[in-house]
């Protein structure tokens, strides 16, 4: 009895213990997504820190003294370091699965929910007598591919239970291939259900995917309802009743022609095949062996497995443009950054520094303008996700407007040239004074990058567009 007493309480410090080292793991993990992604804007705001310690009144601090060249892009350095690290520590929960898309995270909740139900359903309490099932010659080919099935379908259960409910913080939930990877668990799990689930649910399926094949843009979608169709057909003719909307198209139209059913071989007798009043070409596809139930189940998961091939790569495009284009962001604020740190230390006056800041958030200014203007034109009232590319394309806009609107004040500034005069000099553009004439050429100039951007968000909205589509739940194209 005392024993029994020190075993159970020993083993609630070993739970204490675990569940502790859970819960670290699952913050520091978070906070490394969180450094990962506020890392992108970090060269934006060194800049903007290095430019205020320049211009604004210098205050002693350790390391360096006011006269020091370093002063500014040291101390702007430290300080953005510093709000880095604490920003990034406020902003951990944005790092986990439920924090970081929100929306794709309660529509993969949803689906777990929905797999557990038809698992239930399908008897998964079943699988443990499922693995005990004797592989032999003598087992019925029919519950052996059932059984096969259902394990496969809670393999994927179990899977996605563990990536959403446990490996859920980190850097794969803020660059966002850890929604990827649960889709692709997620159709992992549909596939194998439709060697388990009964006829009727089966075909409810069949039409859902069927009407998601009509509205994607896959070349071979033709091919694939047949064989879809084919496959209702062998398993339960009467269903095609709710495909008759596909009679008159030529493509599917034998199909829908009356034949003698197939019948099972005797034993001893050839199999018999059917009778079709179509011509030769077609009568050779009604003489496939249409009394296989495994046959014509698995012809229906292949051409599943084909449409959420098609689904995954139009989300893994999504997810990995925007995370090139968060690279692009922190690589142009990089340099950028580095530019500002080589003017600053080639004794720069805080003039010239001060006018081409005004000229850059000219620019910066006018290319948001644009870019929401473009946004609020985009016409779709149930917009797609987009895993974050309507946030990336914000961010790179005024970094991108601004550098083009310093770019358009050097050009104009450059033109006198072609008539022959001479060349102005850096310190007679950037004297402290805003020209009329240099601000407007940042404001046009700010406007280039959203030629850029724009191309982005039409690929970006082309690509969630036919993502949305492919799901059967009703086209969001506009006219």
């Amino acid at each position: 009895m005392a024993t029994n007493q020190q075993s159970s309480s020993g083993g609630k410090p070993d739970r204490t213990r675990k569940h502790t080292r859970r819960d670290v793991r699952f913050i520091a993990k978070a906070y490394g997504g969180s450094l990962l992604i506020t890392s992108v804007a970090f060269p934006v705001f060194a800049s903007v820190a290095t430019i205020c310690f320049y211009l604004t009144p210098q205050a002693a601090f350790p390391l360096l003294s006011i006269s020091s060249q370093w002063y500014a892009p040291v101390y702007g350095f430290l300080t953005t370091y510093i709000v880095w690290l604490l920003f990034a520590a406020l902003r951990s929960r944005f790092a986990t699965a439920s924090g970081a898309n929100m929306r794709v995270y309660e529509e993969l909740k949803n689906r777990y929910s929905e797999l557990k139900a038809r698992l239930e359903v399908a008897d998964i309490h079943d699988i443990k007598s499922a693995a005990e099932y004797p592989h032999n010659d003598e087992g019925d080919e029919n519950d052996r591919y059932r059984i096969e099935s259902l394990r496969k379908a809670c393999n994927a259960y179990n899977d996605l239970h563990q990536h959403l409910f446990h490996n859920h913080s980190g850097t794969e939930w803020t660059l966002g291939t850890g929604y990827d990877h649960a889709w692709r668990i997620v159709h992992r799990a549909q596939e194998a259900l439709v060697g388990v689930e009964t006829l009727q649910e089966v075909i409810g399926d069949v039409v859902h995917d069927i009407r998601s094949i009509q509205n994607s843009t896959m070349t071979d979608s033709e091919a694939l309802i047949r064989k879809m169709l084919q496959a209702i057909k062998d398993l339960c003719p009467e269903a095609m009743v709710y495909f008759d909307e596909l009679r008159t198209d030529k493509n599917y139209r034998d199909l829908f022609e009356k034949s003698v059913p197939i019948q099972p071989p005797q034993p001893g007798q050839p199999p018999q095949p059917s009778i079709n009043f179509a011509d030769s070409a077609k009568m050779k596809l009604s003489s496939q062996p249409a009394w296989s139930k495994e046959i014509a189940l698995e012809a229906i998961r292949q051409v599943k497995h084909a449409l959420n091939v098609y689904q995954d790569s139009l989300r893994q495009m999504l997810v990995r443009t925007r995370n090139y284009t968060y690279i692009a962001i922190a690589l142009t604020g990089f340099v950028t950054y580095l530019f500002l740190c080589f003017v600053i230390l080639w004794n720069t006056t805080r003039s010239a520094i001060g006018t081409a800041t005004a000229y850059y958030m000219i620019g910066a200014v006018t290319g948001l303008f644009l870019r929401f203007y473009n946004e609020a034109s985009y016409k779709n009232t149930n917009a797609p996700e987009d895993y974050g590319l309507f946030v990336s394309r914000l961010i790179a806009t005024p970094l991108l407007s601004g550098l083009a609107a310093i770019g358009g004040v050097l050009v104009t500034a450059m033109l006198p040239t072609l008539s022959g005069q001479k060349a102005p000099e850096l310190d007679t553009i950037f004297n402290g004074t805003v020209t009329m004439e240099y601000l407007f050429a940042a404001a046009i100039f700010g406007y280039a990058p959203n030629l850029i951007i724009r191309s982005l968000q039409r690929s970006a909205q082309k690509y969630s567009t036919e993502l949305q589509d492919s799901k059967g739940e009703g086209s969001s194209k506009e006219d």
